[in-house]
């Protein structure tokens, strides 16, 4: 069994984890750049490798602003919009990026992996589901269901289409770039939100026409609820969002997985007071990596990862009482 001083030092690394109202939390990425800005073209992969290292965990939009040059294409493709998300967060310079909603800046990288996995810890009261349909004439569903008690705020709802991979030679040498701002249905400023409290769901529903050069395969609708008063964002979806990970109760219990996040091995103590028959290791996306056998396992619990490969996954750990859902991050 752990020692009591590792006990203590789990339960303050856990303190701030989510309780049976709180469901996982898909951390949005605001990126600014620009096509010809050649710090981009130099920074920018760093983020990008990130953000497909943990891919279907994390949600990521380019914005295209004028800085430092306004004949940027992207930005000549919708002037108005990423020009105000740009003005939202007092953007004076690219490449630049926030996490949902607070910038990340005095870093060699634009947002270092050690900032993305605190937020890929976290969990949220709010669960954000997207369904699309159609293939050049679109109509979109949202669904926000709210699952736990909201901090009082003002609160917008955002609704963007972006394009996944553009393939173009810019003029600073990037040749692809990634979930690229095409158009906000809601308003650039966001829709007034009002139904938040514990319970209640609601669903909207948005049609959109894709743009002339916009390729129908890599089009996609991020939608996010961001709180004015003080930016932050609660929580993000697309139908990229895994339906299985988004409504698991991710109650930890008396369940404690250590390290986390881990590089090659962890150990998992079980309660006792649980008759556990076994455990499935998912991606991001909900696909089972692994298997595990929990019948005659014991309480404590090795399991080496050197083999997996770095990213977000879900430790899905069944009894015959209930079924315990565990985020791990392995880096």
């Amino acid at each position: 069994m752990l020692s009591s001083f590792l006990r203590t030092f789990l339960f303050i690394l856990v303190a701030n984890i989510a309780t049976a109202q709180e469901v996982v939390k898909y951390p949005l990425i605001e990126h600014f750049t620009n096509t010809i800005c050649p710090a981009c073209a130099t920074r920018n992969p760093q983020l990008f490798d990130l953000v497909q290292q943990y891919e279907g965990a994390v949600h990521h939009i380019s914005y295209h602003p004028p800085i430092p040059y306004s004949g940027c294409i992207f930005y000549q493709e919708n002037i108005f919009e990423n020009s105000e998300r740009t003005f939202w967060y007092s953007v004076f310079g690219t490449p630049l990026a926030g996490i949902d909603g607070e910038l990340v800046s005095g870093f060699s990288e634009i947002i270092p992996e050690s900032i993305l996995t605190e937020s890929l810890n976290l969990t949220s009261p709010v669960e954000i589901q997207v369904s699309e349909s159609g293939d050049t004439e679109r109509t979109v569903q949202i669904d926000v269901n709210i699952h736990g008690e909201i901090p009082e705020g003002n609160y917008l709802l955002f609704a963007a289409v972006v394009e996944k991979e553009i393939e173009y030679a810019s003029p600073n040498g990037e040749e692809m770039h990634y979930n690229v701002f095409r158009d906000m249905l809601t308003s650039v400023y966001g829709d007034p939100f009002t139904n938040i409290t514990a319970g209640e769901n609601t669903t909207i529903n948005f049609d959109y026409s894709l743009g002339e050069f916009w390729i129908e395969e890599e089009i996609y609708v991020i939608s996010f609820l961001q709180n004015a008063d003080t930016k932050e964002i609660l929580n993000s979806g697309s139908k990229f969002t895994s339906t299985i990970t988004s409504t698991a109760d991710i109650s930890k219990e008396n369940i404690l997985v250590f390290p986390n996040p881990a590089q090659n091995d962890i150990q998992i103590e079980l309660p006792e007071e649980y008759s556990f028959t076994q455990m499935e290791m998912k991606d991001a996306q909900g696909r089972i990596v692994a298997a595990y056998d929990l019948e005659n396992a014991g309480t404590l619990i090795n399991i080496d990862l050197s083999s997996v490969s770095k990213g977000l996954y879900y430790l899905e750990i069944i009894s015959k009482e209930k079924t315990f859902v565990e985020k791990l991050i392995l880096h």
